[in-house]
């Protein structure tokens, strides 16, 4: 499955099975998840969705906007 962003233009990657499978991959795995890219991890407890530093930061300063706007806008027409 193919997920796709505009903004972010975010892509899915890998994707590994178990905990087991990405521990024996070890530094390469991570190596795999770059700029743009998705990895997922899917375990016994839940899925979990890996991201490289820099998209994360980029959402994390887009959800702190959102969130500052959440406060309210004034429109001055």
């Amino acid at each position: 499955m193919q997920i796709t962003n505009k903004k972010f233009r975010l892509r899915s990657g890998a994707n590994w099975t178990s905990f087991e499978k990405f521990r024996l991959q070890g530094a390469e795995a991570l190596s795999s998840i770059a700029n743009g890219v998705i990895a997922t991890l899917q375990t016994k407890t839940g899925q979990y969705r890996i991201i490289e530093e820099r998209d994360f930061q980029a959402m994390y300063g887009l959800a702190r906007d959102v969130d500052r706007l959440r406060g309210g806008l004034r429109v001055v027409g």
